[in-house]
């Protein structure tokens, strides 16, 4: 029984402070219609401006792929990693010397 009498005051405290909060915060939501148009703006120059930039990549790195590709030398392809840097350094034969001699 003691429970049951805890838990109605405490549901009675839980509704007037969310009444209060609500009657102190309202004045201030009345100012928020502006804040969010604002905010709605912001985020569409920056969606603007994120479209913009993939753009210019996108052009950026197609020069680039024109620019180093040559009948010598093709395009890479995307799909393809790039070969490491030690990768045509794995045969061993000019060495006149080995390494853990003793």
């Amino acid at each position: 029984m003691k429970r049951l009498f805890w838990m109605g005051v405490g549901g009675v405290v839980a509704v007037t402070a969310l009444r209060r909060a609500r009657k102190t915060l309202q004045p201030v939501t009345r100012v928020a219609g502006p804040v969010t148009g604002w905010v709605g703006a912001v985020r569409q120059v920056g969606q603007e401006f994120r479209t913009t930039m993939a753009g210019h990549e996108a052009e950026l790195k197609k020069a680039f792929i024109e620019d180093i590709a040559s009948p010598e030398n093709p395009a890479p392809d995307p799909r393809r990693p790039a070969a490491p840097s030690w990768a045509g350094r794995l045969d061993h034969e000019d060495d006149d010397h080995e390494p853990y001699s003793f």
